[in-house]
This record gives C-alpha cells, sequence and structure tokens, in this order.
C-alpha cells in the first residue's frame, strides 16, 4: 500500500464539504458561507455539509455562536468547491488568527495550491489530513501513513495555520499507523501514534488529525469511508526531524562480530565475549566486551534504516536510533573517514565495513521498534562491529561518552561479572551518564 504525498494543504474544499471548529475552546459555532450553513460545530469537532456551492467567486462569510451572536463576519474569495466523485477530500475550519490564546476567528480553506485544488492521487480513495492549530507556540511533526511494523520514509512539519495531506488506498485487514509529535517552543512535547483499520478498499472517505486549543489537544476524526477504527493514543515514541531520545541504540536484529568471525545477536551477547572492535586509525582489534547498558528489553524507540543495495538486493545495512553514531565517509572516500548520528546519514555517502571498504548507502527510512541494545568493549577507542560495519557504541557525544565508560572498562577488568550485570550499577550508570552529557 502506497500513499502519495501531495505537498502542503492551504485551502480546501468540494461539493461535500466539511468544517471544523478549531477557534474556540469554550463556544458551538455556526458559520455561513453563501447560502450554505453549518450548525452546532462542537469545539474541535467537524461537522459536514452535503449542499456546498461549487461556484467560485467572492461570498459572506458569517461565523457566529450558536444561537447567539454575530463574532466575526467577512468577504472571502475562492475558486470554487471542487466537484469530484471522492466527495469526501473536502474541508474547511474556524481556526484561531493567531496563536494568542484571546479569542479569535478566522476561515482556513484547506486545498492544494492551484491548479491543482481537486488534485488526488489516481485511484486513491482515502486523505488522511494533519492540520497544527494549536494556541501554544509550537510544531506539528508526524509520519506518513504506513502497516503497522514496516518503515516510514519521512517526517513531516506543520506551523501554526499550516497542515499536510496524504492520499492513498488502503487494504483491508491491515492496521496503518501514523505517529503524531506536537513539539512546544516553550520545550517539552505531546507524542501519540495513531491507528486505521479498514474494512474496504472502494469506500471513499477523509481522516482527519488536528492540534488545537491552549493544551494543545490532538482530535482525530473520519467521515465516510472504509473505516472500522481510527483512533489514538499517547505514546513514549515521540517523531520530531531531529530526536533527543534517551534511547541511544542499535536495534535488536544486530549481530556484533565475534574474534572467531562468527556473528551473534547483539541480544545474546555477555560481559566477557571477545568480539571485533573497530580502531580510530583504521583496521580492527580483538577486545573483551566490558559492559552492557541495557539488559533484555521491549523499549520502544524510533531507528533510521540505512540501507545498502539496489532492488530485490537491497536491505537494511544498520538500524540505529537517530541519535546514536555510525562511521562514514560523506564523500565515499577513504580520506574522509567521519561519524555521523544515524538521522544525519543519506543516500550517497558510505558506510566503512570491518575491511576498512566503503559501501554506499541507497535509501534511508525510519520505523518504530521494541528492543535497544549496545555492547562497550574494553577497548579505548568506543567503535565496534555491527553487521558488518563500523559504528559507535554510543550517541550524542562520543567523545564525551566513550571517556565516561573508561571507569567501566577500569571495573570490568577488577571486578565480578555479577556486580557489572547488576541492576544497581545500570541505574548508577544511566543517571551518572546523563549528567555527563548535561555538563558536557
Amino acid at each position: 500500500m502506497t500513499w502519495g504525498k501531495d505537498g502542503k494543504a492551504n485551502l480546501q474544499a468540494t461539493t461535500t464539504a466539511h468544517m471544523g471548529n478549531f477557534a474556540s475552546e469554550t463556544l458551538n459555532l455556526t458559520v455561513t458561507m453563501g447560502s450554505t450553513t453549518w450548525d452546532s460545530i462542537a469545539p474541535g469537532r467537524t461537522v459536514t455539509s452535503m449542499s456546498a456551492s461549487t461556484s467560485g467567486g467572492t461570498v459572506s462569510v458569517s461565523i457566529s455562536e450558536t444561537n447567539g451572536s454575530v463574532l466575526s463576519s467577512f468577504q472571502a474569495t475562492f475558486l470554487g468547491f471542487c466537484s469530484v466523485s471522492f466527495s469526501h477530500f473536502n474541508r474547511m475550519g474556524v481556526i484561531p488568527q493567531t496563536q494568542s490564546l484571546v479569542e479569535s476567528y478566522d476561515l482556513s480553506f484547506l486545498v492544494a495550491p492551484p491548479p491543482f485544488q481537486c488534485s488526488f492521487v489516481p485511484g486513491a480513495t482515502t486523505r488522511v489530513v494533519w492540520d497544527n492549530y494549536a494556541k501554544v507556540a509550537g510544531k506539528m511533526h508526524h509520519t506518513n501513513v504506513v502497516v503497522e511494523g514496516t518503515s516510514f520514509d519521512a517526517i513531516f512539519t506543520n506551523a501554526f495555520g499550516e497542515g499536510t495531506f496524504s492520499d492513498g488506498i488502503p487494504t483491508p485487514g491491515f492496521q496503518f499507523v501514523t505517529y503524531v509529535t506536537y513539539e512546544k517552543d516553550s520545550g517539552g512535547k505531546d507524542c501519540y501514534v495513531c491507528r486505521i483499520s479498514a474494512s474496504s478498499s472502494s469506500a471513499s472517505g477523509s481522516i482527519y488529525y488536528t492540534f488545537y486549543g491552549s493544551i494543545p489537544s490532538l482530535v482525530s476524526e473520519s467521515f465516510g469511508g472504509p473505516f472500522t477504527s481510527i483512533g489514538c493514543q499517547t505514546s513514549t515514541v515521540c517523531i520530531t526531524p531531529k530526536s533527543d531520545s534517551d534511547n541511544i541504540c542499535l536495534s535488536r536484529n544486530t549481530k556484533v562480530l565475534m574474534s572467531s568471525g562468527v556473528d551473534k545477536s547483539i541480544i545474546d551477547a555477555n560481559i566477557g565475549d571477545h568480539i571485533m572492535v573497530g580502531k580510530m586509525s583504521g583496521g580492527v582489534d580483538v577486545a573483551p566486551i566490558a559492559y552492557i547498558p541495557h539488559k533484555q528489553n521491549n523499549k520502544t524507540a524510533g531507528f533510521v534504516n540505512i540501507m545498502i543495495g539496489n532492488g530485490e538486493k537491497q536491505r537494511v545495512a544498520l538500524s540505529v536510533t537517530p541519535g546514536h553514531f555510525v562511521v562514514v565517509s560523506k564523500q565515499c572516500n577513504t580520506e574522509g573517514i567521519d561519524m555521523l548520528r544515524g538521522e544525519d546519514v543519506s543516500a550517497g555517502m558510505c558506510l566503512v565495513n570491518n575491511q576498512d571498504t566503503l559501501v554506499e548507502v541507497t535509501r534511508v527510512s525510519r520505523s518504530v521498534e521494541q528492543g535497544v541494545y549496545t555492547v562497550v568493549a574494553d577497548h579505548p577507542d568506543g567503535i565496534i562491529i555491527a553487521n558488518g560495519f563500523k559504528v559507535s557504541s554510543f550517541g550524542e557525544n562520543h567523545g564525551v561518552v566513550n571517556t565516561y565508560y573508561h571507569m567501566h572498562r577500569f571495573f570490568s577488568r577488577h571486578l565480578p561479572k555479577w556486580m557489572m550485570e547488576s541492576s544497581t550499577l545500570r541505574s548508577l550508570n544511566h543517571f551518572v551518564g546523563d549528567l555527563a552529557l548535561y555538563f558536557a
């Protein structure tokens, strides 16, 4: 199932038009546009009119408190509602004029830019819309819609008053997800995972995910269409273009290279195992594992999937959290070997394998998975061999964190294994490590 990205939404409408109330958190609103009226729109909700005009031009708009006084009236110019069979691909909304907490009223038309105001992906039956009308200064981030458990291609960002939409054909029997995050300018994030289940691929419909209000709140709504259910719940995974996740690790599918030349799952690695490690100067060495920061776990985290090869031979070479460091060459030459965060690696760069051969990255995608792992070897450079490629054991700041773990390397030579594996030491390690990064 493929969802096509159609760009930023700015103004949209059709013969069947949805009208939402995202300007008021306290009042039911009634909106009249020309001869069409949407009545009793509750805060954060959307209603539908089946009689919206298809003619363009300038029309009178009135926004009133339901059964009360007029709050705003003005003349609006628009291109006309699109007369297309996918009649649920339409929306207007009463939105705040600014992010001030004072009640203010404006009208937003959500459509693609001219001349594509009626555009949609050919054959598509479902449109998913993400809008940011929150009165708290910040940005709305979201992924595209994918089958749960598969990779998503990018993270999109909507500033205040902006929206994006995606058209596609949902496949019955599958559960789809989109991850949505509101990142406040003042600090802090509200993070959600939203799921969609489809019962038919033939009916048309729309799904809206909208941040509004002074909290802000995430509202999810669907109209018509092939939906058995939609819904959002808070998530420990926050999706932003630049991640600051506490989990700086490799995925559970990673294999470390043993000194014997055999690959071993990172899940099964043990303190004292002798593994192949990379050297800053090039080449490899052998060292025992001195410390394992995470015991076996099901922690949920976002991952960057770095792929090599093309066509049927394309595969994931490394799956790392966005802040985990990978050894790469930006220009694919041996003179420019560097460490980059996983989220900064892009197609056209090269990974470095355990033989110091450069292997071109052909694609980078994102996914959400369970299980975060890394191992720290008793070697001063802090580089291990994962899936045959050189990566750091760490993230955020390789130099500082690697220096911090010299203490663990010393202890591993003098303390019993059970003490190095104790939960008390792991808890202390995370606390002191966070302090080290904070003051770095």
